[in-house]
């Protein structure tokens, strides 16, 4: 049942603006800034196989705090081995929507209470990084964007910590979507590439989209 009523959540925030965890705002009680850095290393769910990370990079002078799930390629490792960034559209949606029900490692089984493993994931060449944003999108939470490139900026930021904390994963970087994402991605292209010293290449897909 749990894993049924993280999809319901994750779904519904394509609708509603989710409010924060209760356990995340228990312990930001605790950093008036927001954490910097808070994360699971190696979560159980979804595809044990491969080293994962998931939790919270805080961007934006801590008042946004960003959610991802990351997996690594579960073909060997290399310096050029590329990292794919995951965006859901809505706008609003949550990535982990991506994540669970489209190119992930994982499927949720049928009775809903637990998941099993994808043959056809994308990380079998390549590394994923699902992220929910912009703020008070899926997981995500903190002060509203105002804007396609406000979001844009915050996702520069969070690459930037995200390559500080794991630089073996500096491969080309290709930043991918559907829907919405049609917007979000080219925004993300030009200040996840300029000047981003952490960062090895950027191109850029979309499929399904939305560009009105």
């Amino acid at each position: 049942m749990y894993i049924t009523y993280m999809l319901y959540m994750i779904v519904a925030t394509c609708v509603f603006a989710r409010p924060m965890p209760q356990n995340t705002a228990k312990g930001a009680a605790k950093y008036p800034g927001g954490y910097p850095w808070d994360m699971v290393q190696h979560p159980v769910l979804c595809d044990p196989s491969v080293q994962q990370s998931s939790g919270y990079i805080s961007v934006s002078s801590r008042t946004k705090h960003l959610f991802y799930w990351f997996f690594e390629s579960r073909t060997p490792s290399h310096s050029n081995t590329p990292v794919i960034l995951w965006l859901n559209g809505g706008p609003g949606c949550s990535s982990m929507t991506g994540l669970l029900t489209g190119i992930g490692p994982c499927r949720v089984t049928s009775d809903g209470h637990s998941t099993t493993w994808n043959p056809f994931g994308w990380n079998k060449d390549a590394h994923l990084l699902f992220l929910d944003q912009p703020a008070n999108s899926g997981y995500s939470y903190g002060a509203n964007v105002t804007s396609t490139w406000d979001a844009a900026s915050d996702v520069a930021e969070f690459l930037q910590t995200f390559y500080q904390k794991f630089p073996q994963y500096r491969g080309p970087l290709h930043v991918m979507g559907e829907s919405y994402a049609a917007h979000y991605v080219p925004a993300n292209r030009r200040p996840a590439a300029s000047g981003q010293q952490h960062i090895h290449a950027v191109d850029e897909h979309c499929g399904r989209q939305w560009a009105v």
